[in-house]
């Protein structure tokens, strides 16, 4: 048997991967459910045309937030208020910015909770803002925003806050599991996760909570696990893994707030030795009111494990085989381990593997597999899209499982047209 990860496009992107496997008794097997409903052809036409305008509209504003960020929301550029919706709420709130200040040029943005008034990218505040907003409103299939794929995360660190939670026991070449659970506030915050910094002080790559580049520094780092996130399949806990020994933060995506300090929203209680309690609210005047002492709008109550097992991935990557097809010699793909994590680039490569022969026990096994903060090039347009496939074969390449479509191996398959 033979498991496979693999990039398929021909474009940038990055990827960490963490593999587990537990022992279960009782094996599953999924079978194929299809269900199927006739649309006419006048339809199917209409709402593909609808589909492409709006893609068309979103294209020419991702290339306008490359000059200009700070007062344009690089997840969803009309979400204004970052709620992961987009209605006349946002419509309203520029008009009354507009009503409040005028039209002028955007300032320095001092909160970074603020709204996202800038709706087309061109650093002004103006009725030119509300047009965009409004036009895009009315184009839209649908006032929510699609649904993504389960853990993965957000396009960017919009509404980004975060708290180092402390060191997790244990040593390096060790594992350590957070079992995390959702006991109260499941569809307030956009979007929890739990990230590796390099020191108590939190800093990641060098770069100091508070800094303007600190969100991103941690969505580009490998070392990133999505906890709960409102446009995830509905759960209300999770598990992930991380090195032991290491020191970890948590961070929340959340909608616009008069305060951007982290203590106005967020605070780590800590409940035992091998437990914590994470607390978070939107509002200032909520999390100074309430009967909890505050930030009770979500809570998260975290187990950490024993430290156990060895890493999957070690600095050597022992027994796995990389390849890549399509590649410059100083552009092609790559993969290497970083705490434990195998991070999986596809440089300039048509396509990038990276595979494992394992022999199945005699007793039933789990396959556990983390993906972690999957990076996808969206400035290529009219060009083959990234995408990412797993797939769980024999020696023959026949898979072994239920796959994702008829005529594939893949049993997972996340693309940026998915996301």
């Amino acid at each position: 048997m033979r498991l496979e990860f693999c990039p398929d496009s021909s474009r940038l992107g990055t990827l960490g991967l963490l593999l587990l496997i537990q022992y279960r008794v009782d094996p599953v097997r999924l079978n194929h459910i299809f269900s199927s409903r006739r649309i006419s052809k006048s339809s199917r036409r209409f709402r593909r045309q609808r589909l492409a305008k709006r893609n068309r509209f979103f294209e020419q504003l991702e290339s306008r937030l490359l000059l200009n960020a700070d007062w344009t929301n690089a997840a969803r550029p009309i979400d204004v208020d970052n709620d992961m919706s987009i209605s006349p709420l946002d419509v309203l709130a520029i008009v009354n910015q507009i009503n409040r200040v005028g039209s002028s040029r955007l300032g320095e943005r001092t909160n970074s909770l603020d709204y996202y008034y800038n709706t087309d990218g061109d650093e002004f505040l103006s009725p030119l803002d509300v047009l965009t907003a409004v036009n895009y409103v009315n184009a839209s299939l649908s006032s929510e925003v699609p649904l993504r794929i389960e853990g993965v995360t957000e396009p960017a660190p919009v509404g980004f806050v975060s708290m180092v939670m402390g060191s997790m026991p244990g040593n390096v070449d060790q594992l350590i599991r957070l079992s995390s659970r959702l006991t109260v506030g499941r569809l307030e915050f956009n979007e929890m996760g739990v990230f590796q910094v390099d020191s108590l002080d939190g800093r990641v790559n060098g770069i100091v909570p508070g800094s303007s580049g600190y969100g991103k520094a941690v969505f580009a780092s490998a070392n990133k696990k999505v906890l709960f996130s409102r446009r995830d399949t509905f759960r209300d806990a999770r598990e992930v893994t991380f090195p032991a020994g290491s020191i970890l933060g948590v961070y929340v995506l959340q909608r616009a707030s008069t305060d951007s300090t982290t203590s106005s929203h967020l605070r780590g209680l800590g409940i035992g030795t091998s437990s914590l309690r994470l607390e978070w609210g939107e509002n200032v005047f909520e999390t100074t009111t309430n009967a909890n002492g505050g930030y009770s709008d979500s809570i998260v109550d975290i187990d950490v494990s024993p430290p156990d097992g060895n890493c999957a991935f070690d600095s050597q990557l022992s027994g796995w085989t990389f390849t890549q097809f399509g590649g410059t010699e100083t552009g092609k793909g790559s993969v290497s381990s970083q705490s434990c994590t195998a991070v999986l680039s596809e440089g300039d490569s048509y396509a990038v593997t990276f595979e494992k022969d394992i022999v199945i026990p005699s007793q039933p096994t789990v396959f556990s597999i983390d993906i972690s903060n999957p990076v996808f090039d969206r400035t290529s347009l009219d060009r083959m899209k990234d995408a990412f496939e797993i797939a769980l074969v024999d020696r023959s390449g026949n898979s072994l499982v239920t796959t994702v479509r008829p005529g594939s191996n893949a049993l997972f398959r996340a693309s940026l047209s998915a996301l």
